[in-house]
């Protein structure tokens, strides 16, 4: 698949802001394909975000959790570094139409990721995920590997490696909710696209934890296949 390009993005890092917009505006792909999916795009360009709220208990307790987690994770590395979380796939899509490009979503829907968090994962995985966020603080190791990370750029191949293998060990079915089955639906979805539009460029935008694997399977594993009747084009 000479014709894709993957950039791994850090979601609230400057850097990666700014080269994802020049990349775009340099190369002018007619194709550019962002880790979202149709409720988070939505929710990028609302001018109100939507509050958390107890509906969000249809994804499961645990989905649920794990989401209101995130977000508020994400908002205060955001507000440290003075950068929305989601900047960098807001910035794709702002530049892919500055140069006219399709844009595609490829990733699988958030309330799925969630429910399968809540159904899939062992409750001792859980528990221990819950133990590992209030003890991690306390770790010299923890705060050792915190203290190389700059969150104004995408971290290093080495560290995203670690933190990668880490999380495989520790958290495997959360793992493979998260990352394993994620990277196998947008490799399948890339590999769609570049098969549909063999001599377009196509750019890739996805965050940095999922830029090898999904080197290594549009290289060399054929992708799962994805329901023909799925709509993607946003554009």
């Amino acid at each position: 698949m000479n014709n894709v390009e993957i950039i791994g993005s850090s979601h609230i890092a400057k850097q990666s802001i700014t080269e994802i917009h020049k990349k775009i505006i340099d190369q002018k792909p007619e194709i550019v394909c962002v880790e979202l999916d149709r409720t988070r795009f939505i929710g990028l360009f609302q001018k109100q975000k939507k509050k958390v709220s107890l509906k969000d208990l249809r994804f499961g307790g645990f989905g649920a959790a794990f989401m209101w987690i995130g977000r508020w994770l994400q908002k205060k590395l955001g507000d440290h570094v003075g950068i929305m979380p989601g900047a960098d796939m807001k910035t794709a899509v702002l530049a892919a139409r500055k140069v006219d490009a399709k844009i595609y979503l490829i990733d699988i829907p958030i309330q799925k990721t969630l429910y399968k968090l809540s159904k899939e994962v062992s409750l001792w995985e859980k528990a221990h995920l819950v133990i590992h966020i209030i003890l991690s603080p306390l770790s010299k190791k923890n705060r050792d590997v915190a203290s190389k990370i700059d969150l104004t750029k995408v971290p290093s191949a080495s560290l995203i490696e670690t933190m990668i293998s880490d999380l495989k060990v520790k958290f495997p079915k959360i793992f493979k909710v998260l990352l394993d089955d994620r990277n196998e639906f947008m490799a399948s979805q890339l590999k769609k696209i570049s098969e549909k539009n063999p001599d377009k460029k196509i750019i890739a935008v996805v965050g940095a934890g999922h830029e090898k694997d999904l080197n290594i399977l549009l290289e060399v594993k054929k992708p799962t296949t994805i329901k023909k009747n799925r709509k993607l084009l946003v554009k």
